[in-house]
């Protein structure tokens, strides 16, 4: 399931983007007064301007050999841990952006990559029934054998949903997770909308 668009909210704007564009150094595609949107590689991520304050989970994948320079410009007292990931087999990095929000940053070897950003690998959904809401999904393939009623990966090899339940905390941190608007494109074998009103969750196939 490759991740192609992620849409979020954001609260801090001006921040924000600075942090993305400059600190992370994803290249800005488009913006308005309201909204903007970077490149992840073979992703993008657009945040948009709303009335409430957000918190999200996200992985993005790219080159371990911009992993560490990435890494040192995040301000230490936003960082939060650093491993290795079992899932991924890369360099892990877990921190906090301007808005609080826990980004996990994935770093590989790959060779004759076009940008150190390669792509959006995990999008967390926190919802009230994780069994529920996997009834909602079944138009996306799943390779994962789920049992926990607390945390489960959706999706294949090439990225996932982080089922949550909400409450539950997101590593590495002891803050519960909080539904919020979230807007998801993932490339598919065919074309199909899931949306529910309750978690505020809009998830698009788009033929391949």
């Amino acid at each position: 399931m490759h991740i192609h668009h992620v849409q979020l909210k954001v609260h801090q704007f001006d921040e924000m983007k600075d942090f993305y564009v400059n600190t992370l150094s994803m290249r800005l595609v488009s913006e308005t007064p309201h909204s903007f949107k970077v490149q992840v590689g073979n992703s993008f991520l657009s945040f948009e301007k709303g009335n409430e304050w957000p918190y999200y989970h996200f992985a993005c994948l790219m080159t371990a050999a911009a992993f560490d320079d990435v890494v040192a410009r995040i301000p230490e007292k936003d960082a939060l841990h650093r491993g290795e990931s079992w899932k991924w087999g890369a360099k892990q990095f877990y921190f906090k952006d301007p808005d609080g929000n826990i980004v996990e940053l994935l770093g590989i070897d790959q060779q004759n990559a076009l940008s150190d950003w390669l792509k959006i690998v995990e999008i967390g959904l926190p919802v009230p029934n994780i069994e529920a809401f996997k009834k909602e999904l079944q138009a996306i393939k799943d390779i994962h054998d789920g049992d926990s009623e607390t945390f489960q990966f959706y999706g294949d090899q090439e990225g996932v949903l982080v089922l949550t339940k909400e409450g539950r905390p997101w590593f590495p941190t002891d803050r519960g997770a909080t539904i919020h608007p979230t807007t998801v494109e993932v490339m598919s074998e065919q074309n199909f909308t899931i949306e529910t009103a309750e978690p505020p969750y809009k998830i698009i196939g788009t033929k391949f």
